[in-house]
């Protein structure tokens, strides 16, 4: 795939003055029908099913609906391979069978009092979300149009920042008709007013000339994150590096911005599949390549950065193959060499697999302007596929929180956790339930298991790591029945054995849950902090890893 379809909504330039727009939808009865049905343990021998309807659903929240396909959900949902081939291998045709059948024998025995239900029409992967005793649900939808039988679509004008409203009408003989027409006549109304009001005028998105230093000439603040979820409060910074200008909000609902502030280089996009480890694969649909520099504008400050990389011209299956050392190129920051001889398929161990450089104690120079070189060597052209710049603490480092679920989780001392990410190997799954003896039960919702490994980078420092484990699944009473020896494995940090033979059960019988902090970790040479999770008995688990300097004091969940 290339650049055209892949950002998830039209971009629009930042720089430009903002169009009249309807603000999105929370779709809070929308989610909440959803954590029901997630919570009521329809699915609790059936992962798959759970993973399927929660990825089709965000999606629709995110207002990527249309976006999703057959291959998607294998990838995204299902965890299959790159290479997964639709016509010979059927799982998702099958499981999203499986998964129609089963919300129709839920919405008829054990969730038939629900208000909202959940519908997924044969031949779509957009859900419905019906409201039971009511006319009309009205639902906006970035970018999406749908007609089926017993809807009524006014369709609105389609500017960049357009979107469709679809007013879906739910007969019920005890429901009165003139209550329909009364909905219908409200909608009409709204969308007539939309049609005829006045819109600013867009200007057409263009690619940047290659090697041409990009046309920002103001000293542009950090990008505003639009969304409560957001990875960090404040502000940020996201380029997605060889994207046009624009604004592409991922599947998390955070806003990254086209390539900008560069000089030189040449913009490349990236047509084959990337390995994300958890972020948005649109991330990486684009990169710049030679020799080039970025001149960032930032307020006087501290800041941290981190650079993605994936390297999807040399390895095994690209293009022009080889493997290590095929290219190499030095990274500069400030006019300091902060990457030597940098190898990105090396640190990654496979092609078409993003990994990722972290630097503290950024400060832009005089003229209020971060400078970044990527210069090439002797073996190979420089590149880069996105940076994000963050404000940070002069001589720290902000804690790293991840939580192994696929949404943003802000926990009760209102500190944001990144979706599940850096990781190797395993499954994640939501459970039904988290830990009920935890100040933060929800932290614990989210679960990878399996054989699996994360790599998390760092600056160089010493570092603490908090584990945070709860047996769901073994144990008197639990789904898996068994009990203490059930589940036992193993923990190791770059090699280092954190925990040996560990059973949650054994260590807390009653409250099946565990939250471990180890001292005194030390990145790799490929400044990453590596924990390997290995099974002994049946799988590993982890639902939530938090990183933070030796000397930081970490609040209790």
């Amino acid at each position: 795939m290339g650049i055209s379809p892949r950002p998830a909504l039209p971009p629009r330039d930042p720089n430009s003055n903002p169009e009249p727009s309807i603000n999105p939808p929370l779709f809070i009865m929308e989610r909440q029908a959803l954590e029901s049905l997630l919570a009521s343990g329809e699915f609790h021998r059936s992962p798959n099913l759970e993973k399927i309807l929660s990825y089709l659903c965000h999606q629709y929240f995110q207002g990527k609906g249309n976006l999703v396909k057959e291959y998607t959900i294998a990838i995204e949902a299902l965890d299959r391979k790159e290479d997964f081939d639709p016509k010979r291998d059927s799982i998702v045709r099958v499981e999203m069978h499986r998964l129609r059948r089963r919300l129709k024998e839920y919405y008829a025995s054990k969730g038939a009092a629900n208000a909202v239900r959940i519908n997924l029409p044969e031949k779509s992967y957009i859900p419905e979300f019906v409201t039971v005793a009511t006319v009309a649900t009205v639902a906006i939808e970035p970018g999406l149009l749908l007609d089926t039988p017993q809807t009524a679509a006014l369709s609105l004008p389609h500017e960049p920042n357009s979107v469709w409203v679809r007013v879906k009408q739910h007969r019920n003989a005890a429901m009165p008709v003139w209550l329909a027409v009364i909905a219908l006549a409200v909608v009409s109304i709204a969308g007539f007013w939309w049609w005829t009001k006045p819109a600013a005028a867009s200007p057409p998105l263009t690619q940047q000339p290659q090697g041409e230093k990009s046309s920002s000439s103001t000293a542009a603040s950090l990008v505003e994150l639009n969304a409560p979820s957001a990875t960090s409060p404040g502000t940020e910074l996201r380029i997605l590096a060889g994207r046009p200008k624009g604004r592409y909000p991922d599947r998390y609902g955070v806003v990254w911005q086209g390539d900008d502030y560069f000089v030189g280089g040449k913009s490349i996009a990236i047509e084959s599949e990337v390995r994300a480890r958890g972020f948005d694969s649109n991330v990486f649909a684009g990169m710049r390549e030679g020799d080039f520099r970025y001149e960032i504008p930032l307020k006087p400050g501290v800041y941290e950065m981190t650079l993605l990389f994936a390297e999807t011209v040399f390895g095994e299956g690209n293009v022009f193959g080889g493997g290590e050392s095929s290219r190499q190129f030095f990274v500069h920051i400030n006019g300091k060499v902060e990457l030597s001889n940098y190898d990105a398929l090396s640190e990654a161990h496979d092609p078409s697999t993003a990994t990722a450089r972290s630097f503290k104690d950024l400060s832009p120079g005089p003229d209020g302007k971060l400078r970044i070189r990527f210069e090439p060597s002797q073996i190979g052209k420089a590149f880069v596929n996105g940076i994000i710049i963050r404000p940070g603490v002069k001589g720290h480092i902000r804690p790293i929180r991840i939580v192994c679920r696929p949404q943003i989780y802000r926990d009760s001392y209102g500190e944001v956790w990144e979706p599940d990410r850096y990781f190797r190997g395993g499954t994640q799954i939501t459970r039904p339930t988290g830990a009920f003896s935890a100040k933060d039960p929800d932290l614990f919702r989210g679960e990878r298991y399996g054989k699996f490994s994360y790599s998390i980078p760092v600056p160089p420092g010493k570092y603490q790591a908090r584990l945070y484990f709860v047996e769901y699944w073994w144990g008197p009473n639990s789904p898996g029945l068994g009990g203490v020896g059930s589940r036992i494995f193993d923990v190791f940090c770059n090699f280092r054995p954190l925990l040996s033979k560990l059973d949650i059960l054994q260590r807390n019988s009653k409250e099946r849950l565990l939250m471990e902090t180890f001292h005194g970790l030390e990145p790799n040479l490929d400044s990453q902090l590596v924990f390997d999770f290995e099974p002994r008995t049946n799988f590993a688990l982890v639902n939530a890893i938090e990183i933070a300097e030796d000397n930081a004091v970490l609040p209790i969940h």
